[in-house]
């Protein structure tokens, strides 16, 4: 299933980048709030992410005016390090999307398995089956990976950050 996780550098103290992320961040909308939002009756301050944020660490999501299932759930832990902070991302899709897609697609590749070990054969039909399988993994991953990277980006410019160097960088102990 998709996953993507990356380091960003900022010159901000942990409590200041914390700050941040939490002032571009609501609460998780309840049952119904996307369901009112469609007919016009949402906040006008809505904000670019929503979840939760504590002391050094959040759990977000990005604020979409769609619906994407695929949709990339974030979470940072922001490290104090010489000269700022060190946030690590961990980007993944939700649990329950990534289980429907592990059965579709355990589902699909088994008939695909069991069509080209069939005595008669790979005939077209078992073409059909395969490409739901490609399907499936493409369409998660297109939906994944874009959304992924935008949050980053949004992330990026809210802490003034830059992609971490690859490699060990010392941090300060607490």
């Amino acid at each position: 299933m998709p996953f993507y996780r990356v380091e960003l550098h900022t010159r901000l103290p942990v409590a200041e980048a914390v700050r941040r992320v939490a002032s571009c961040t609501q609460r998780k909308p309840r049952l119904m709030e996307p369901f009112w939002s469609a007919f016009g009756t949402d906040d006008k301050k809505a904000r670019y992410f929503a979840g939760e944020v504590t002391a050094d660490a959040f759990s977000i999501c990005r604020v979409i005016r769609y619906q994407n299932g695929f949709a990339p759930q974030i979470r940072g832990k922001v490290l104090p390090e010489l000269g700022g902070s060190r946030i690590r991302l961990t980007m993944h899709l939700h649990p329950l999307a990534g289980l429907f897609m592990a059965f579709w697609l355990s589902m699909v590749g088994f008939m695909s398995v069991q069509m080209l070990a069939a005595p008669t054969g790979a005939g077209t039909g078992t073409l059909i089956p395969i490409g739901m399988f490609v399907f499936g993994v493409a369409l998660t991953a297109l939906a994944f990976y874009p959304e992924a990277i935008k949050a980053k980006n949004k992330l990026m410019s809210v802490l003034d950050a830059k992609t971490a160097p690859a490699g060990r960088v010392p941090t300060v102990s607490r």
